[in-house]
């Protein structure tokens, strides 16, 4: 019998003018609006503070771990920001982004003690990843890679 994997699934989401949105997601693990729900709840919980709106997102790189009863999943959630690449105007700006992983809601006592090397992980893979993501290098879904390096790097540490 093969074990259940923890990771549920990833999403990348956004601040824009449009407001909080889920950009990207993998696999397809939930309904639209949940997973939108989910890109919602992630950015309110960690962008309510004052000091976001003082700072830039990139100063403020932060993560948390909130429960998703919903989706029946613990989030670990990773804040910062990347820098928003347009191509036509030849410019770019600064948007504040969320990594929601969700794992299955057994994983919880696991993923607190995991939190802070899984963080540390994110920081590292995050540059390539918005990399990718803007100039769509990959042929395959762009989160499948950091899917598998993750469980990889869980079942590491």
């Amino acid at each position: 019998m093969s074990q259940k994997l923890p990771l549920n699934g990833i999403i990348i989401s956004i601040i824009d003018e449009r407001g909080p949105h889920p950009k990207i997601w993998y696999p397809n693990f939930a309904t639209l609006q949940q997973i939108h729900n989910s890109a919602v709840k992630s950015f309110s919980i960690l962008v309510g503070d004052r000091s976001y709106r003082e700072k830039s997102p990139r100063d403020l790189t932060c993560f948390s771990i909130l429960p998703f009863p919903d989706i029946n999943s613990i989030g670990f959630i990773h804040f910062s920001g990347f820098n928003e690449i347009n191509e036509k105007k030849s410019s770019s700006r600064e948007l504040p982004i969320t990594i929601t992983l969700l794992f299955d809601e057994t994983y919880r006592d696991e993923l607190c003690q995991k939190g802070p090397m899984l963080y540390q992980f994110l920081v590292r893979e995050s540059e390539s990843l918005w990399g990718s993501l803007q100039h769509h290098e990959s042929n395959a879904h762009p989160l499948s890679k950091l899917y598998e390096k993750i469980i990889n790097f869980l079942n590491q540490i």
